[in-house]
C-alpha cells in the first residue's frame, strides 16, 4: 500500500490514535507537517506503545506522540535521522486512556471480546500501513514488560515479525534524554550525534 496515495484513508481510520515520526521544529505539538511531507512517511520502522495515557495537545488527526511531557525524546531520536524520520507511531490498544498498564488490563481482561477486537484492529492497521516481514518493530517496553508480553503473544508471530527491538518507553525517567536517545540508536545500529540534534531545538 502506498502511504502517500492512501494517506486520506489512513487518516480516517487511524488519525485519532496514531502518528508519524516527523515534527515541526517550531511547534512540536502541531501535526500539520505530516500532510506537507508525505514523501517522508514509511513503515520500515514501526514504534509501538501500549496505550494513550491522556488527552492529546491537538484535536486534529495524527496528534498522538507530540507535545506530551516526554514526546521530545522521540523527536530527538527520529526527526533528524533519515532512517527513522517518518516512521509510523502507534499504540497496541486504542481509545482506552489509562495512567498505568495495570489499569488498562483490568479494563481489557485477559481473553475478553474487547481485547480480541483490539487485537484485530492492530493487525489490520499494520496491514494498512504496509508493515511487512522487513519492518523493524520498536516496542516501547523492555523485554519482560507487559507491553512486550502482549506484543509477543498477540502480534509477533501473526505479523511474521523478524525484527523486533524492545526498548524503554520514552516516559522512563531513570534515563536522561541523551541516554535514552543514544541507547535507542545503539540498539538499532544507527549512528547519530545527539549534541548536534539538540542544537536544532
Amino acid at each position: 500500500m502506498s502511504i502517500r496515495k492512501n494517506l486520506a484513508t489512513l487518516t480516517r481510520k487511524y488519525g485519532k490514535f496514531s502518528s508519524w515520526a516527523i515534527w515541526c521544529h517550531e511547534n512540536e505539538a502541531c501535526p500539520s507537517i505530516i500532510q506537507a511531507r508525505t514523501r517522508d512517511l514509511h513503515s520500515k520502522y514501526v514504534f509501538v506503545g501500549l496505550n494513550a495515557s491522556g488527552k492529546f495537545k491537538s484535536n486534529g488527526p495524527w496528534a498522538n506522540f507530540r507535545g506530551g511531557a516526554h514526546d521530545r525524546k522521540l523527536k530527538y531520536a527520529c526527526n533528524d535521522i533519515s532512517e527513522l524520520r517518518g516512521s509510523y507511531l502507534t499504540d497496541m490498544f486504542k481509545g482506552i486512556e489509562t495512567k498505568t498498564s495495570a489499569e488498562l488490563f483490568r479494563k481489557l481482561g485477559r481473553e475478553s471480546e474487547r481485547l480480541k477486537k483490539q487485537v484485530r484492529t492492530f493487525r489490520r492497521e499494520m496491514k494498512d500501513v504496509g508493515a511487512s516481514s522487513t519492518t523493524t518493530f520498536v516496542v516501547l517496553g523492555v523485554a519482560g514488560s507487559r507491553t512486550a508480553e502482549y506484543f509477543e503473544k498477540h502480534y509477533a508471530k501473526d505479523l511474521q515479525c523478524r525484527k523486533v527491538v524492545y526498548y524503554y518507553h520514552y516516559s522512563y525517567t531513570r534515563l536522561t534524554d541523551k541516554k535514552w536517545v543514544e541507547g535507542l540508536w545503539e540498539r538499532l545500529g544507527i549512528k547519530g550525534r545527539y549534541h548536534l540534534v539538540r542544537k536544532r531545538y
